[in-house]
């Protein structure tokens, strides 16, 4: 933590413990450029302050706090105390997106990066591409900004009047969105050139290495996501690949190949299953409540999926009554269940289950469709509930 000495100068939005305060002087960088402010504390008589963020808003920089104790106030000096380790996290996580993202640039044509997120722990670079994007050029990405890192290029930062910026051919800057008169642009020598309100290392090799932990979207909006904490997450890469290797039992140059295979019967499987569905004839068992039928049964639990349509053709069949399969797994204390009703019949299965806590049900639906869990695996329960509810309309 570093430590300064300022004066509150203004005070807003004190709701609670919530409130923005203005400092006479703040050593906090406000968020800016895909980058979250800085955080700390603050420490007066009586007071104690977290900072959550900092903010420029009209000009001016405030801090985002929470109160821990006492109350702020015109005048009062307050110790000032900068979360230096999350700065300098969010430096290198901020210096190795410009690396990333030139190298992305130049090596794509037709690429442009459209903002950033800038995080502690991964960050995010959003794409416009027409191409298409896949691990093996993004592995060649990822190498080419390690290169570029292990050369140890100097970073630093110019200010720049905003008339000269828009004669600079090589960089990189979105002139209607810079109101200053001067452009603050952050120079690596020979490879990138870009304006930046974030904050930066000195040099590269403090990036660290970075790593690229995944990629989504398809053409033309991708984003691609990376951290600088690469030890840590290859460390955690490897012990998950070793367990799924010794469960699969192939070596690793074979994971991939064997998971594809297995995509490939997982499809085949689904398409077989799809086929039998038509064929399923589900035992139901029958009560009848006044004009209500009650269809219900026990099935297994891996019989989901094939059992929906007979459900469904069960409630078309019969309009006026109510159905119930309970999906049952002897390993577990609660059952799946799928509860439904006929076009014909003016039960509202959603606000049975809801009346009657004792079934102990979770799920989600429709007044005519409900699918969840349930902890009741008594059908005498359930049918003493639904006739119960039958006679109350």
């Amino acid at each position: 933590m570093n430590n300064n000495m300022a004066e509150i100068v203004e005070i807003r939005d004190l709701k609670g413990k919530r409130c923005l305060l203005s400092l006479s002087y703040s050593p906090f960088r406000p968020s800016g450029g895909g980058q979250p402010g800085d955080s700390g504390m603050l420490e007066g008589e009586g007071l104690i302050c977290e900072v959550r963020d900092c903010l420029a808003i009209e000009g001016k920089t405030f801090l985002d706090v929470r109160l821990i104790k006492g109350t702020p106030s015109i005048g009062m000096r307050v110790k000032i105390q900068v979360d230096q380790e999350r700065h300098k996290i969010l430096s290198r996580m901020h210096t190795g997106e410009h690396v990333l993202s030139k190298i992305l640039e130049t090596g794509f044509d037709g690429l442009s990066v459209n903002k950033v997120n800038i995080a502690e722990e991964e960050s995010t670079i959003y794409l416009s591409y027409n191409g298409e994007l896949d691990w093996e050029n993004l592995f060649e990405a990822e190498e080419k900004a390690n290169e570029i890192i292990r050369r140890d290029l100097p970073v630093y930062i110019e200010s720049v009047p905003k008339e000269k910026a828009e004669k600079m051919d090589d960089l990189k800057i979105n002139l209607s969105r810079i109101k200053d008169a001067t452009v603050r642009v952050v120079v690596i020598p020979g490879f990138d050139l870009i304006a930046c309100s974030g904050s930066h290392v000195k040099r590269t090799s403090e990036i660290g290495k970075i790593l690229v932990t995944g990629f989504n979207g398809s053409p033309p909006n991708w984003s691609v996501s990376f951290t600088v904490h690469s030890e840590r997450y290859l460390q955690n890469y490897a012990r998950t690949a070793r367990k799924l290797i010794r469960r699969i039992g192939c070596p690793l140059d074979k994971l991939e190949a064997v998971y594809l295979s297995l995509q490939d019967d997982k499809k085949d499987l689904l398409n077989v299953i799809d086929k039998a569905r038509k064929y399923i004839n589900i035992p139901w068992e029958k009560e009848t409540f006044g004009d209500i039928d009650f269809h219900y049964v026990f099935m297994e639990e891996v019989l989901i999926d094939v059992c929906v349509p007979n459900v469904k053709k069960t409630v078309l069949e019969h309009p006026n009554s109510v159905v119930l399969c309970i999906f049952k797994n002897p390993s577990k204390n609660v059952a799946r269940f799928i509860m439904a009703r006929g076009d014909f019949c003016k039960i509202n299965v959603k606000d049975f289950l809801k009346s009657n806590p004792v079934l102990e049900t979770k799920g989600g639906g429709a007044e005519s469709w409900v699918q969840g869990i349930t902890k009741c695996l008594s059908f005498e329960t359930w049918k003493d509930s639904l006739k119960e509810y039958c006679l109350k309309r």
